[in-house]
């Protein structure tokens, strides 16, 4: 019958410390590869972001512009004569008051 020793030896410690070391290798590797991907989805949605932003700020010029030719300017004290009243609405006025 053969026997088997339990007594450690400098070899057996060593490959124990190599195979930790590289599960703690493998688990670092990991999450840097999760924060990486998560740091360059919140830049991809910041720059996003920005983009929808200027569009949005592009578009509200461009309707503040349609509106201030599209109607008559009144001063707050005015109300719209009856001529160009006709189709506008009287709660288009009403902030006005």
């Amino acid at each position: 019958m053969l026997a088997v020793q339990w007594e450690p030896t400098l070899l057996g410690v060593a490959a124990i410390i190599t195979s930790l070391s590289g599960v703690v290798t493998a688990i670092i590797g990991a999450r840097r590869r999760s924060q990486e991907a998560r740091e360059k989805a919140d830049e991809e949605c910041h720059n996003r972001l920005r983009r929808v932003r200027a569009e949005s700020e592009e578009l509200a010029q461009e309707l503040h512009r349609i509106r201030m030719r599209t109607y008559p300017a009144h001063s707050r004290d005015e109300r719209p004569e009856e001529g160009l009243s006709e189709g506008l609405d009287e709660e288009r006025w009403s902030h006005l008051e």
